[in-house]
């Protein structure tokens, strides 16, 4: 049951449509829960061995099964199952997932998350300005014919401005900090940068036909007959 519970149908923006938007809205009683950001988590899975990982598994999951067995042995014992509080189940499910992490980090160890192709690019200096750029954006459209849809569109331009002096800044300190990491970096990590660059960069030959891959094929194909025929 809602408290102090109101629902505001909004009978002008419904676009001649027979559906309006509503907003409804109550009191908590009580707060609401905290949100915890689960980070994931990774192993090098490529490095597990079976047998290693379950001589660890098994040595730590012991004195689980030893908890799980006296739950039980006390639920068949026990006639009257109304009185009898249930097994504290979430309890258990924790201890034994921090027992296969805790194998798995003595077995494989863990990893860290791939960052992003452009997570050592974006600042929050940048992210702070692109949505300033774009709410500035938003209200400019939005706005009535007018002086004031005058002044969003300054506000617009001014905050556009912003965003790409930031980001050419931020592209120039980029590159400046790859240029000293490949000038003071060792000379095998400086010739695989540049090995790869260079591969990407370089552009493969291929052959291709006006009427479509599959003439392409027979074409090449008939080529390379008339080649190697002698």
């Amino acid at each position: 049951e809602l408290t102090n519970a109101s629902l505001d149908i909004s009978h002008f923006n419904h676009l001649g449509s027979d559906h309006a938007p509503v907003t409804l809205s109550f009191s908590l009683t009580s707060p609401p829960p905290l949100s915890v950001d689960h980070p994931r988590l990774l192993w090098h899975l490529s490095n597990l061995m079976a047998q290693k990982y379950a001589a660890t598994f098994t040595e730590k999951v012991r004195p689980l099964k030893s908890k799980l067995a006296n739950h039980v042995k006390a639920l068949a014992e026990t006639i009257d199952t109304t009185n009898i509080s249930p097994p504290p189940i979430e309890d258990l499910a924790a201890e034994l997932t921090g027992i296969i992490h805790s194998s798995l980090d003595k077995t494989v160890g863990r990893k860290k998350p791939k960052e992003s192709g452009n997570a050592f690019f974006w600042t929050p200096v940048l992210q702070d300005l692109i949505d300033k750029r774009d709410k500035s954006y938003r209200l400019w459209k939005q706005a009535s014919e007018g002086v004031g849809k005058g002044i969003k569109y300054k506000n617009y331009t001014a905050a556009k401005f912003l965003y790409k002096t930031e980001l050419t800044r931020r592209r120039r300190e980029t590159y400046a900090l790859f240029l000293a990491k490949l000038s003071n970096g060792s000379f095998t990590d400086t010739t695989a940068t540049i090995k790869r660059i260079k591969r990407t960069r370089t552009i493969s030959p291929g052959f291709t036909h006006p009427a479509g891959p599959t003439a392409a094929a027979v074409e090449m194909s008939r080529h390379l007959r008339t080649v190697y025929a002698g």
